[in-house]
């Protein structure tokens, strides 16, 4: 209330607890901001909140005043604090004896109040700083001339300025800087290897790499949203590499943003010997389809260049591409755009001539480098089933980044192979050739053994890696259903699809259908609770589990799932007959299809359990009926 004016009336439930002897009724009040905002325009800053508790035996009325204040008004606060020296940078090197060094404290803080603090450098105070702050505003503190930071011992020192009122609530940072002795030698440069200077990724690099210094005992890496200003994280190694965990890559870098990050080496006493220059990588948002392309369909006796000449002029488009797909009688146009394209999809779609519109859809590959090991070959003791059934001649479309086809563990296999990703040629590539590892690696004597070892292989590539080193694949609308049309066109039994997105893409689902009513099997990975294709309903959904059976990466996630295998720490293949050991539901897949693989060969047909979308297959059951093995060890929690 405001006088007698009733500004709003809010009815909540209350807390109560009960002692012996006592009972306590409390509430969180959360005043609307429609509240605050007719206070304000009548020029006012103060009302009453007024509680009524009321019961059988009493009744008690609760008044309390309120006052909107400004930032000025509010409690005295640090809201942050950021230490730099004179170049800017939470790092700076000087010779000994250097007296112009100075550490700079930036605060922001809100209210007013008597601030109270001391600058100190390797734990030991160098002096109090005591001074009223009206806020609210930036205060800047320099440290003193006088007795200034100490240059005089080499080395590293830490300074930090310590806060004691009002207490902050956030940990204090620190600043190094680094006293060289007289006669060091000038600094040398660090190479810096990995990742590439300006790349881009969906997810923090693993590995950061960089050329060893000769001498050095230790390396600081920093990394940095504004290379100005101070690190968000650094870290010592004492290798010429450093990988970054998980729950700091989750803390610290996010989707959309640009980071960078520089080295330094030193010796045993902390000297400097070499620093590098300032690398940076993009953290990309995943985008849902590609920007600036739309995809329109037409049935292929209702095409005519004339019609595409005239949508270009009425809509102001640019054709780039043009197919007709070989399996179905469809004409697939991709258009270039500058208008939205969601909207622009709607609009196509009232045209009659058109089939069907959409946009070119992103899909991803999900794999996660390891390091200790799992294999499913001794899981579900594939050696007695391999004695009879090894999945020969079963033709297996892998759609996904291209296979290495001239690895020893590979070759043999590869039936097939083409590029459907605009402007590059085919090209081995980390997830392809893992997944092509678990399916189908032949047994040699050489490397590792797929689950299906003699099945015949077509590499389809629809999907990029996203940098030469990455295990993780871009795919499109336009490429999969290229991919999709040739699979069918080589009349495969299997088409393994390992990969995923947030978007149905009714387009690549009508090719499924298609091939589905020819007996066309097809397999796809569950990575979300909706991820297409695995969605759809004639799609075999493939969940993973770890090594203890637990669900990988959620329960949630695999909820939907016709089918769960083991999907992290396994023996796969690499590029250039090189080996690895991965984790995934792209794996899991690939493992799946080999199954099936070995069953085609023996029954010609699958089980009808695979079509029964209420409840995982146990592959251990389906082992014993089909193959009569009975020392599967797989048990799913």
């Amino acid at each position: 209330m405001m006088g007698s004016e009733i500004l709003e009336k809010i009815n909540v439930p209350l807390r109560v607890k009960i002692k012996p002897g006592r009972v306590t009724i409390s509430e969180n009040l959360l005043i609307p901001v429609r509240v605050l905002e007719r206070v304000l325009a009548k020029n006012q800053t103060e009302f009453i909140y007024i509680r009524e508790f009321s019961s059988i035996s009493c009744k008690e009325t609760v008044i309390i005043q309120i006052k909107i204040t400004g930032e000025a008004e509010a409690d005295f606060r640090i809201q942050r604090m950021e230490l730099f020296f004179n170049n800017r940078q939470a790092k700076i090197i000087v010779p000994r004896n250097f007296k112009d060094l100075k550490a700079y404290a930036e605060i922001r803080f809100t209210g007013s109040g008597l601030f109270r603090g001391y600058w100190e450098v390797d734990g030991r105070i160098l002096s109090y700083v005591q001074y009223y702050l009206v806020g609210p505003t930036i205060q800047v503190f320099v440290s003193p001339e006088i007795p200034s930071l100490p240059t005089f011992s080499t080395g590293v020192h830490i300074v930090r300025f310590v806060v004691e009122n009002p207490k902050p609530g956030f940990e204090l940072p620190s600043i190094l800087y680094f006293v060289l002795p007289e006669e060091t030698p000038k600094t040398l440069s660090i190479k810096l290897l990995s990742p590439s200077d300006n790349s881009s990724y969906f997810e923090i690099p693993q590995t950061f790499t960089w050329e060893p210094l000769s001498n050095s005992f230790i390396y600081l890496i920093q990394f940095y949203e504004n290379p100005e200003g101070s690190p968000i994280f650094s870290a010592y190694t004492r290798n010429a590499s450093y990988n970054i965990p998980e729950e700091i890559a989750y803390k610290y870098f996010k989707p959309g943003n640009r980071y960078f990050w520089r080295v330094d080496g030193f010796d045993k006493e902390g000297r400097l010997l070499g620093e590098s220059a300032v690398w940076s990588f993009n953290l990309k948002e995943e985008q849902s389809f590609v920007p600036e392309e739309i995809i329109v369909v037409f049935e292929e006796e209702k095409f005519s260049p004339e019609k595409s000449r005239k949508l270009m002029e009425r809509y102001h488009l640019e054709e780039l591409r043009t197919y007709s797909l070989k399996t179905l009688p469809l004409h697939l146009i991709i258009f270039h755009t500058k208008e939205d394209v969601l909207s622009l999809v709607k609009l196509l779609s009232e045209e009659p001539d058109i089939f069907l519109s959409q946009p070119n859809f992103i899909f991803h590959t999900a794999m996660d480098p390891l390091v200790p090991y799992q294999t499913i070959y001794n899981v579900f003791d594939l050696k007695e089933i391999h004695q009879a059934y090894r999945g020969k001649g079963i033709k297996v479309a892998i759609i996904d980044t291209g296979i290495d086809v001239g690895h020893e563990d590979l070759k043999d296999r590869i039936k097939f192979f083409t590029n459907f990703i605009n402007k590059e040629p085919y090209k081995s590539e980390i997830h392809g050739t893992a997944v092509a590892g678990i399916l189908a690696a032949s047994i040699n004597n050489l490397g590792i053994i797929g689950v299906a070892p003699e099945a015949e292989l077509f590499s389809l590539r629809a999907c990029r890696a996203i940098s030469p080193n990455s295990h993780i694949g871009e795919c499109y609308s336009e490429s999969i259903i290229l991919a999709l049309d040739e699979a069918l066109h080589q009349k495969v039994k299997i088409i393994n699809m390992s990969f995923g997105g947030s978007k149905k893409d009714p387009l690549i689902s009508k090719i499924i259908d298609k091939g589905s009513s020819q007996g066309v099997i097809f397999v796809a990975p569950i990575k979300n609770k909706n991820t297409f294709p695995a969605s759809h309903p004639s799609v075999i959904a493939v969940g993973g589990v770890d090594e203890h059976g637990n669900p990988f990466p959620s329960k949630e996630i695999i909820s939907n799932a016709q089918i769960l295998i083991p999907a992290v720490k396994l023996l796969t293949t690499f590029p250039n007959n090189h080996y690895n050991f991965l984790s995934g539901p792209s794996l899991a897949s690939a493992a799946v299809s080999g199954f099936i693989a070995l069953i085609l060969e023996k029954n010609s047909i699958l089980p009808s359990q695979f079509f029964v979308k209420t409840y995982p297959i146990d592959l251990c059951i389906l082992e014993k009926e089909i193959f009569r093995v009975f020392n599967c060890s797989f048990h799913p929690l």
